[in-house]
C-alpha cells in the first residue's frame, strides 16, 4: 500500500524605455501614492538540462524557429527544446517561436522537440539551417491503447508521490535558469523584469543566487509624478505598485522543488476533490496517463480545477497544471477598504513542466498568470476600472550534478527586497548572449 504523505501547499513569492501607450497615469501608480508599509504577500507555489558552468565562455551557436501543430497551423507555446545528450534546454514562447542558444562546440548532437500530446521530432544538429518550421503532429491514441485501469485515480496519484524519491534526483545540484515577469493594465504593457538566477537544490529548501537583472518600463511610468516618486524611493522604502504587491519571483522559484507537493497531490486532501481518468496521451514517446481533478468545495482559500499527466512506466509527474479564484488574505482587506479600492476574486493559473534526463526527472519550466480585476473608488466622480496581469515564466538552462556549491549567505536572493539590481552578484561573468531568454514581442 502506497504511504500518504502530508504535504503543505506553500505560499510562495539599466532600464530602457518602451513607447507610450496612454497619457494618462495607470491606476496601479495612484494606489501605490497610499502605500506605505505593508506585508508583502506571495502566491501560490507553483521547474532542464546538465552542462558544466564552464562551458558558458565558448562561442556561441544559435538555433531560431517556431513550433506549430501540424495540422492545423496553429501555434504551440512553451514546447520544450533540448538537446539529447548535452542536456541543454530551454522552451518556445507564447507564440511558438523559439531561439536556442548553446556552445559552438557541440557538433555531434541532436535537438528534441517535445509537446504533451504531440510525437516528438529530433534533428541532427549537423542538418539544421535555421530558422527551423517544426510541424509537430497529434499523436492520437487508439481505442486498443485506452486500457480501463484497475484502480482509482488517487492511487495512481499516491504511486507517484511514493515514487519522488527515486524518480527525481535526491542529490544536490546547481541550476541557472532564466526568469521574466510581464505586468500590464486594461492589455497594454506596463512592465518587464527579466533575471538570471544560480540556485542551490537540496532536498526541499532552495538558494538562490541573483546573476543577471533587467527591467523594462513602459513611459506610462515615466511622467512627472513618476519621476518624483523615484526621488522619494530611498525614503520610503516600502513603496510598491499591486503588480510588485501580486508577483515576484519567490514562489515560482520555490516552486521548482518537487517535494513542495499542492494538497490536490496530498493524500491526506484526496476528500476535498473529484478525480476522473481521461483518454491517455504521449510525451516524448512515453505513454502519459491523464487525470483530472476538481475541488468539492472552496479549501485553502481556493477552488481549484486542473490535470496532472503522470508517466505510465515510472509514475513520475510530467506535468501539473491548475487554475481557479482566490479569496484575499483577511489582513489585505482592510487596508484596501482605507485605500478605497475594490478587488474581485483574483485568478490564478499555474503549470509546470518537467522532463527526463538520465532516468531521473528535472523541473524544465512553470508559467503562472494573474489576473486582478481592480476599482479605485471616488465619492465625487466615475470609479475606475482596471485589469491587472502578472505573467510570471521560469525556465531552466543548465543543471549542474558535479561538486555542487551552496550559495554564500551573503550573496542569496531575498525576495523581499524590491531593489533587485542591489542583489545582484555576478561572480561567474554571465552574459545575456549567453542565456536561453525565452523573448517576448508583444509592445516590447
Amino acid at each position: 500500500m502506497a504511504r500518504e504523505i502530508r504535504s503543505e501547499f506553500r505560499k510562495n513569492e539599466g532600464t530602457r524605455t518602451l513607447a507610450a501607450t496612454t497619457p494618462s497615469e495607470p491606476i496601479t501608480i495612484k494606489i501605490m501614492k497610499k502605500i506605505r508599509s505593508i506585508y508583502s504577500i506571495s502566491l501560490m507555489i507553483c521547474f532542464f538540462s546538465i552542462l558544466p558552468f564552464t562551458l558558458l565562455g565558448q562561442e556561441q551557436r544559435v538555433i531560431t524557429g517556431k513550433i506549430i501543430d501540424a495540422d492545423t497551423d496553429s501555434s504551440l507555446p512553451f514546447s520544450a527544446i533540448g538537446l539529447k545528450n548535452n542536456l541543454k534546454g530551454t522552451t518556445s514562447n507564447e507564440n511558438g517561436e523559439f531561439k536556442f542558444t548553446f556552445p559552438s562546440g557541440i557538433t555531434d548532437d541532436s535537438l528534441i522537440i517535445n509537446y504533451l500530446g504531440y510525437e516528438h521530432t529530433i534533428y541532427h544538429l549537423k542538418d539544421i539551417t535555421s530558422p527551423l518550421l517544426v510541424k509537430l503532429p497529434k499523436k492520437i491514441m487508439s481505442l486498443d491503447e485506452f486500457i480501463v485501469l484497475p484502480h482509482p485515480p488517487e492511487y495512481y496519484i499516491k504511486l507517484a508521490v511514493r515514487d519522488i524519491p527515486s524518480n527525481y534526483s535526491a542529490s544536490p545540484y546547481e541550476s541557472t535558469s532564466y526568469y521574466r515577469e510581464k505586468s500590464s493594465e486594461n492589455g497594454k504593457d506596463t512592465k518587464l523584469n527579466e533575471c538570471v538566477f544560480k540556485s542551490y537544490t537540496k532536498d526541499t529548501s532552495n538558494q538562490h543566487q541573483l546573476l543577471l537583472f533587467k527591467k523594462t518600463e513602459n513611459e506610462l511610468n515615466a511622467n512627472e509624478k513618476g519621476r518624483e516618486k523615484e526621488k522619494k524611493k530611498e525614503e520610503e522604502e516600502e513603496m510598491f505598485n499591486l503588480s510588485d504587491f501580486f508577483g515576484g519571483p519567490k514562489g515560482i522559484l520555490n516552486a521548482a522543488n518537487i517535494n513542495n507537493l499542492p494538497p490536490f497531490m496530498d493524500s491526506l486532501n484526496f476528500k476535498n476533490y473529484n478525480y476522473i481518468y481521461e483518454r491517455n496521451t504521449t510525451y516524448n514517446g512515453r505513454e502519459v496517463m491523464e487525470i483530472k481533478f476538481s475541488s468539492k468545495k472552496r479549501k485553502h482559500k481556493m477552488k481549484l480545477e486542473g490535470v496532472l499527466y503522470i508517466d505510465k512506466k515510472t509514475n513520475a509527474f510530467i506535468s501539473v497544471y491548475f487554475h481557479g479564484d482566490m479569496r484575499l488574505p483577511i489582513m489585505l482587506k482592510p487596508v484596501l477598504l482605507i485605500m478605497g479600492v475594490g478587488i474581485k476574486k483574483p485568478y490564478i493559473a499555474i503549470k509546470k513542466q518537467y522532463q527526463e534526463k538520465n532516468n531521473l526527472w528535472y523541473i524544465n519550466s512553470c508559467q503562472i498568470d494573474m489576473k486582478i480585476n481592480v476599482t479605485q473608488k471616488h465619492m465625487f466622480k466615475k470609479n475606475e476600472e482596471t485589469t491587472i496581469n502578472v505573467n510570471q515564466l521560469y525556465n531552466i538552462n543548465n543543471i549542474k550534478l558535479i561538486n555542487p556549491m551552496a550559495i554564500e549567505k551573503s550573496k542569496q536572493f531575498d525576495s523581499t527586497n524590491k531593489d533587485y539590481q542591489s542583489q545582484v552578484h555576478n561572480d561567474i561573468q554571465l552574459k545575456w548572449n549567453q542565456i536561453n531568454r525565452v523573448e517576448y514581442t508583444k509592445d516590447l
